[in-house]
């Protein structure tokens, strides 16, 4: 049986993990430049909003890559669980970016204004490359989980991969962004400072994650030199 001392210890062990590095060092870059360009807290929404369906397309092509790994075997993975999860995942970050839009014009309007949620929709392009840092930030996003992919692709991290397990991971992701955008909303009501919001946004979403990557690292990292854990 693994004891809370053994758990804290094998999370701090998985933050050194280099998943768990690329987790917080993807946060720690948007968190600058929100506090250098003064970034609302919509607009740090919207870009992790973004930064899910980046993670999204590289978890597709950990499905595909794990159906083709199995051979004949996988091909129900390879020519169904794939596009199904490009499919859903899709629809699911569809409507959560809707959310994120309504948030947004909510922000910049002071209140609900049909209008302005589809004049912000259609102004969205010009809008997001008139933001200082946020194409870069979107950008430096990207590549470290780029880099992350690679990484698994050439330690074949697909071998002995559940393609179920894969399809489901993003989804928490998203769930727990839910969540921060309400609780930030109603932080913001009690403090009066988009600019603390921002800050505690960017830091409470760095720390969360960072500890889901150390805890997922760390089992993995304890998984081949114990026997059951539980």
């Amino acid at each position: 049986m693994t004891s809370t001392t053994d758990r804290i210890r094998g999370l701090v062990q998985g933050l050194k993990a280099p998943s768990a590095l690329v987790t917080l060092a993807a946060n720690l870059v948007p968190a600058v430049c929100a506090l250098l360009f003064g970034w609302s807290v919509g607009l740090l929404i919207l870009l992790y909003w973004a930064e899910n369906m980046v993670i999204g397309a590289f978890q597709a092509l950990r499905i595909f890559v794990t159906g083709l790994s199995q051979g004949r075997a996988g091909l129900p993975v390879t020519l169904f669980m794939t596009p199904f999860f490009a499919v859903h995942y899709g629809m699911f970050c569809v409507g959560h970016g809707a959310f994120v839009l309504f948030y947004l014009m909510m922000e910049r309007n002071g209140g609900w204004n049909g209008d302005g949620y589809e004049t912000l929709a259609a102004d969205l392009p010009r809008f997001l490359l008139s933001q200082s840092g946020l194409l870069v930030s979107l950008g430096v996003m990207a590549g470290l989980q780029a880099v992350d992919f690679v990484r698994w692709l050439l330690g074949r991290g697909w071998r002995g991969a559940n393609a179920q397990a894969l399809m489901g991971e993003p989804y928490g992701r998203i769930i727990a962004l839910h969540v921060t955008l309400i609780g930030t909303a109603l932080l913001l009501a009690w403090l009066g400072s988009p600019r603390y919001g921002v800050l505690l946004l960017a830091v409470f979403k760095t720390l969360f994650e960072g500890a889901m990557a150390g805890r997922k690292a760390g089992r993995a990292t304890e998984a081949p030199s114990s026997g059951t854990v539980t």
